[in-house]
């Protein structure tokens, strides 16, 4: 081990891409010549992880009375998340993804979630990847919803159209997540799946649909054509080389596709069929496949209605030679490595300002340079804040009328932290005091110092709402003089931390700098012409709504049609917290 090249993963998504909404999309870029290695994948050890298909896993199993007495345990009723990827990305159009290499991944490779259209994924080799390479669109409307409800959103700009995926090699992959697949679509549309090398996988190759309904769905115009696919289903059965799952409009297309050297495997209990048109599946016209040392034609089970021009000895020199891999892409099936990571040039954790002092002041803004996972951890990909500084972490005005009053660390998430170099100029424990504020019940804190703790987790007092501050105070154990690195990590959510003062002794502590915003009644309004702003038990904007004279606070939020819950409502320089019952 003296000797040897560690890598330890720390990410689970490497490079994301995410535009505002489907109507403000990110367009336009290019990403080519990259390798994107070694992500992790944590949940299932911090979670626990049940497969059902096609890379997507179970969240939780409703009642389904319509299997007898055994209601969950005999359920074929389901909720369902995909997992993280390597490369994310959401609500773009016009993206080039070419020529570059997925590897030693711990879930999925690439990853376009939803709202995508108008790419091109091309020329790139996926290998040595845990999960699915390639994944494509939403497979079913959101975790609540129950995955045989068919996606179709009014919103279309949300379903993924007119992307490709073309000339990528995909193989050695699903190889923690056996259930995933080579490529994988949800519900597109006039997607073209095409030219591609498919081969070791667990489970299905390329597999397009989902929902098991021949109700309409998002989905038309769909090709999978062209495309080299071989030594698939390894392990698992009820797959095949290629799969589809639904309604899929019109205009559908399973053609010249060269599938050979597959079979099922020696502990399957169940069918492998070469072209599986599964439940509901319909609007294919399939003919003119080419298949050797495997089985052939095409199985339907409880399908729709599809044109099958299929037959089981069809043979084609020009399937065979030109299925698959193009030409000008050949090069990739020689990338069998890739190179050692070089971590010279990696970010550094650096002081934001200057290296501070304890005993002294932390702001909590003022946390260390270096990103996500080197200074800071954030779950989300987007910075909910939008004050102070521009990265992942959610900073917030104290009070946004007035921003002189500084910020705070706002919208966290249980097992976020934030880390801060420090220089302790004399050992010994230390009491502190923190300036905090929580809306709801729940929320906490820990310290450590180099990793080690240094606190319990200390429970962070309830307030009135999210910008009404109080003190807080706790102790550390002994810490030893010299340069350390803090971490302040939130144990409970919702937890609006501005600053933590670290003294020898009580009575060095103070109040300096407490925000402390009073909260009183609106009663009945005025109308003054200003709006009020509605925000949720989380502290999230929900409403901006005009003001009704007469009306009380309570009523004018009925009136907006919110739903019962808790509501903080500022207006008028006041904060209100409202029950609607």
């Amino acid at each position: 081990m003296a000797t040897a090249h560690v890598v330890a993963p720390r990410l689970n998504t490497l490079f994301s891409v995410l535009g505002k909404d489907t109507k403000n999309k990110v367009g336009y870029m290019s990403f080519e010549g990259l390798t994107f290695a070694h992500s992790n994948y944590t949940r299932p050890s911090e979670e626990g992880f049940l497969d059902l298909q096609a890379a997507n896993f179970n969240v939780d199993v409703l009642p389904d009375p319509s299997r007898g007495n055994w209601e969950k345990l005999n359920s074929n009723k389901y909720l369902l998340w995909r997992p993280d990827a390597a490369f994310r990305v959401e609500n773009a159009h016009h993206f080039l993804v070419q020529g570059n290499v997925f590897s030693q991944i711990a879930a999925t490779g690439l990853d376009f979630v939803s709202g995508t259209n108008d790419d091109m994924i091309q020329g790139n080799a996926f290998f040595e990847i845990g999960a699915a390479g390639i994944m494509l669109g939403k497979f079913y409307q959101d975790s609540t919803t129950e995955i045989h409800i068919a996606y179709n959103p009014s919103d279309k700009d949300e379903i993924s159209t007119r992307d490709t995926v073309k000339n990528n090699l995909v193989t050695n992959v699903t190889n923690e997540h056996q259930g995933a697949v080579g490529i994988g679509a949800g519900y597109p549309r006039y997607v073209v799946i095409e030219h591609n090398e498919v081969s070791y996988t667990y489970y299905s190759g390329i597999s397009i649909g989902f929902g098991w309904t021949k109700n309409q769905t998002a989905m038309t115009n769909n090709h999978v054509n062209w495309n080299e696919i071989h030594h698939i289903a390894r392990l698992l059965c009820d797959s095949g080389p290629i799969y589809t799952l639904s309604n899929q409009g019109t205009g559908s297309e399973i053609q010249h596709n060269y599938i050979h050297d597959n079979g099922t495997s020696k502990w399957a209990d169940y069918w492998n069929v070469p072209i599986y048109l599964d439940e509901g599946s319909s609007g294919f016209t399939v003919k003119e496949n080419v298949f050797k040392n495997s089985p052939a034609g095409v199985g339907q089970n409880q399908a729709g209605q599809n044109t099958l021009q299929q037959s089981n000895n069809y043979y084609s020199d020009d399937v065979v030679n030109n299925a698959g891999i193009e030409k000008s892409f050949r090069y990739i099936r020689d990338i069998k490595e890739i190179p050692l990571a070089d971590f010279n040039g990696a970010m550094e954790q650096t002081p934001y300002k200057a290296r501070l002092t304890l005993p002294g002041i932390v702001q909590l803004e003022d946390y260390d340079m270096g990103g996500q996972s080197v200074s800071f951890y954030d779950k989300d990909f987007v910075n909910e804040g939008g004050s102070y500084r521009e990265d992942g972490v959610d900073i917030v005005q104290v009070d946004s009328a007035d921003a002189s009053k500084g910020y705070a660390i706002g919208y966290t998430q249980a097992g976020e932290w934030l880390e801060y170099s420090v220089n302790v100029v004399i050992a010994s424990k230390f009491v502190f005091r923190a300036s905090v504020a929580d809306g709801l019940e729940g929320g906490s804190i820990r310290l450590f110092i180099d990793g080690k703790a240094v606190t319990d987790t200390v429970a962070v007092p309830q307030t009135e709402d999210w910008n009404t501050y109080t003190l807080m105070d706790g102790e550390t154990s002994e810490i030893e003089k010299g340069d350390h690195v803090l971490r302040v990590q939130f144990t409970g959510s919702y937890v609006n931390l501005d600053w933590i003062q670290f003294a020898l002794t009580k009575d060095e502590l103070g109040t300096s700098g407490i925000r402390n915003v009073p909260t009183y009644s609106m009663n009945f309004l005025p109308n003054t012409g200003r709006s009020l702003k509605v925000f949720n038990a989380s502290g999230r904007l929900v409403a901006t709504l005009g003001n009704s004279a007469g009306l009380s606070v309570t009523e004018t939020l009925k009136q907006a049609g919110l739903a019962k819950g808790i509501y903080l409502v500022r207006g008028m320089g006041k904060t209100l917290r409202v029950q609607l019952k």
